[in-house]
């Protein structure tokens, strides 16, 4: 596809009044990319409580390197943070998403179907 396409893609995805930018990385990293799933998990998992690479990979039944890899992303995205960046420091997510998780979840869940928790809530 060409930037037009993409530039009006991401313009319709701008229904919230958001910067697109922000908009579109929300997309591509939590709906649209093969690892959006995983991603979301990772982010389920440390709203639960902050976790090491080595304890999500337990948790989650994922490979060390596969979480390394998708916190990395969250990281530079600002998604994710960490006290120090040592071997098992923890990572936590930022202010910012606790602050906005519902309406994350409700933007992801236009585009993708979410599975509801034993209340009927998005976890």
């Amino acid at each position: 596809m060409g930037n037009e396409t993409n530039g009006k893609r991401v313009a319709k995805l701008n229904h919230t009044g958001e910067s697109c930018s922000k908009v579109a990385i929300v997309n591509w990293l939590f709906v649209r990319s093969r690892g959006a799933d995983v991603r979301l998990m990772i982010l389920r998992k440390l709203r639960e409580s902050p976790m090491n690479i080595n304890q999500l990979s337990k948790e989650l039944n994922l490979d060390y390197k596969t979480v390394k890899h998708h916190l990395t992303v969250l990281s530079k995205y600002g998604f994710v943070s960490r006290v120090e960046n040592r071997y098992g420091s923890p990572y936590y997510l930022t202010d910012e998403v606790f602050k906005h998780w519902d309406e994350l979840i409700k933007f992801i869940s236009e585009y993708k179907p979410l599975k509801l928790d034993e209340n009927g809530k998005y976890p």
